[in-house]
């Protein structure tokens, strides 16, 4: 699981500040894949693994885009973020 959720993340205006020194920066991975291990950039602390990345920031991106009632669909250029399509048009 991605460390996101300490008192400090809380504090910063970034869904991906480290928990313990409230950086949002990471150290990539020297391989790309889903079991690799990310640290923060600022403290060295271990965050997760890539794949626990791209799931967290899957979360964020929908959950920004996720139009309230009678509000109108986001359009986004990420094809990560496309919205369903809307039956009955």
């Amino acid at each position: 699981m991605f460390q996101f959720a300490g008192p400090i993340a809380r504090q910063t205006a970034s869904p991906f500040a480290c928990s313990a020194c409230g950086n949002p920066a990471i150290e990539p991975p020297r391989e790309f894949t889903d079991d690799a291990p990310i640290r923060c950039k600022g403290c060295g602390e271990a965050l997760g693994t890539w794949g626990d990345l791209k799931r967290r920031t899957m979360q964020v991106l929908m959950a920004e885009a996720t139009p309230g009632p009678g509000a109108p669909l986001p359009v986004s250029a990420d094809p990560l973020c496309t919205a369903p399509p809307v039956s009955g048009l």
